[in-house]
């Protein structure tokens, strides 16, 4: 591993980072150069870039920057397109965040972190700020990256574009967001007044043991009647988290469709839900769930709730199986293992429970259906398990 040190001549760039040292020697099994703040205050971002529409860092070690390790912000729609590419990175035990990315008004935007690690920021690990009202794609990519320990948010995306035709892409695979002060892993995806889509895939993730929600997809959204968004999550682990394991919410009115697939994940012992899913909107949606375990969180294994005030029939199915949900809830009323409700005034909810196992349910029943606006209610079980529920019914339809 490099060294670096500070360039302590008489010109005035010793607040803006370090040369390497000429003597710097290289350790056999890690060839990148580190770059250390060394807490200095003096010293705020090791690098400030905002004049660039191309930027690519790798094989290095940033880190003890008293702000942000790395401040990348490309204003005024001046370039197009946007390409940021990060591989065998470390940003770390920064003052601020590890990586800070704001990009306003650029028309098209791909980041790509590869092997990169951001641990123990006094901020998030990862920020990313998109805020557009002309972009036309925005995507990013996180591959095996490994965001914990940080004071804020292992990873924070804030995406908005504005954009007839417009598409948001996220992709994330083999990475770990666990232990941070707040969310593990948190998106706020919003395509607001014009059509596009949204598509987010996580897979072979983990998020443990965060002081929030270990993965929140916040106003994973698409605001037009065109619109469709599509949420995929496999292979994934959320297990202890302040918060739900799972959060998906999409909240947007007049979108076209919403389809949420959650396969081979486990949510347990969090201090919320196990899997949250939260249309909170007036749209046609499929939520399946396929070989889930959500056991012993403090409210329910599994909520999925639809709610908004369209008079339109829409159409809202939901399908679980092979899911083990059980002791679950903390002595509250709705404190379900499954809960699944249908809020909207004129949409047909299909529910289909097929090879689902609960039991010990604390307080309401294992598992709880409830259509509660005008529209038709179907429900299928087949091969459904309810035992024990400490104070209310194995399976309740409402």
């Amino acid at each position: 591993r490099k060294r670096a040190v500070r360039d302590d001549d008489d010109d005035d760039d010793s607040t803006r980072g370090f040369e390497p040292d000429d003597d710097a020697k290289t350790d056999d099994d890690d060839d990148r150069c580190t770059i250390d703040g060394q807490d200095n205050a003096a010293v705020t971002d090791v690098f400030d870039i905002n004049d660039r529409s191309s930027v690519t860092l790798k094989n290095l070690v940033i880190r003890r920057a008293a702000a942000d390790g790395v401040n990348i912000a490309l204003t005024g729609d001046t370039y197009d397109p946007v390409r940021l590419t990060f591989i065998n990175v470390e940003f770390s035990d920064n003052g601020d965040d590890g990586i800070d990315i704001t990009t306003d008004d650029d028309d098209n935007v791909e980041i790509v972190f590869r092997d990169v690690v951001a641990n123990e920021n006094t901020d998030d690990g990862i920020q990313l700020v998109v805020a557009s009202d002309d972009g036309d794609n925005y995507e990013a990519t996180f591959t095996n990256v490994v965001a914990t320990g940080n004071t804020g948010r292992g990873v924070n995306a804030d995406t908005t574009i504005d954009n007839t035709n417009s598409h948001i892409v996220y992709t994330v695979d083999e990475s770990n967001f666990s232990d941070n002060t707040a969310q593990g892993f948190f998106l706020d995806a919003a395509d607001i007044n014009d059509a596009g889509d949204v598509a987010v895939t996580i897979t072979e993730t983990t998020a443990n043991n965060n002081g929030g929600t270990g993965i929140e997809l916040d106003d994973v959204a698409a605001d037009d009647d065109d619109d469709e968004v599509m949420v995929t999550i496999k292979k994934t682990v959320a297990n202890g988290n302040t918060g739900h394991g799972i959060e998906i919410d999409g909240s947007a009115e007049d979108v076209h469709f919403f389809t949420a697939v959650i396969e081979q994940v486990t949510t347990n012992g969090n201090t919320l839900d196990g899997i949250h899913v939260d249309m909170n909107s007036d749209l046609s949606f499929v939520v399946g769930l396929d070989d889930v375990t959500a056991n012993s969180n403090d409210n329910r294994g599994v909520f999925i709730e639809s709610s908004g005030d369209l008079v339109l029939p829409v159409v809202a199915e939901v399908v679980l199986q092979d899911v083990v949900a059980k002791d679950n809830g903390n002595g509250g009323a709705t404190d379900n293992n499954v809960r699944i409700i249908e809020n909207n005034a004129g949409a047909s909810l299909d529910v289909k429970l097929v090879n689902v196992r609960t039991s010990g349910a604390k307080d309401g029943s294992n598992v709880f259906v409830e259509e509660t606006g005008a529209g038709r209610l179907d429900v299928t079980l087949d091969g459904v398990v309810a035992n024990g529920s400490v104070a209310n019914s194995g399976v309740e339809i409402d």
